[in-house]
């Protein structure tokens, strides 16, 4: 009997793009986003997603991080091309 050892395929939450594909594209890994969110109403919910760099774009604009505290230097330039 072979056993066989089911693979689990990384991908972008946003857009769906492969962690392999995102290394041979940027020559990065997909990145991580942890987070916790508090609704106005609820408990409070806490997650993580992996995003590629064009998503982070979308999900994390300068605005937000910004907002957050997070100056434009925290991250590297080649985070935003």
């Amino acid at each position: 009997m072979i056993a066989t050892e089911k693979q689990q395929i990384v991908q972008c939450s946003q857009c769906g793009i492969s962690e392999a594909y995102h290394r041979e594209l940027y020559g990065t890994p997909l990145g991580v986003m942890t987070f916790a969110f508090q609704p106005d109403r609820g408990e409070k919910i806490q997650g993580r997603i992996r995003l590629c760099r064009p998503c982070t774009h979308e999900v994390l604009s300068r605005r937000i991080l910004n907002a957050a505290g997070v100056p434009d230097d925290a991250l590297p330039v080649e985070t935003w091309q």
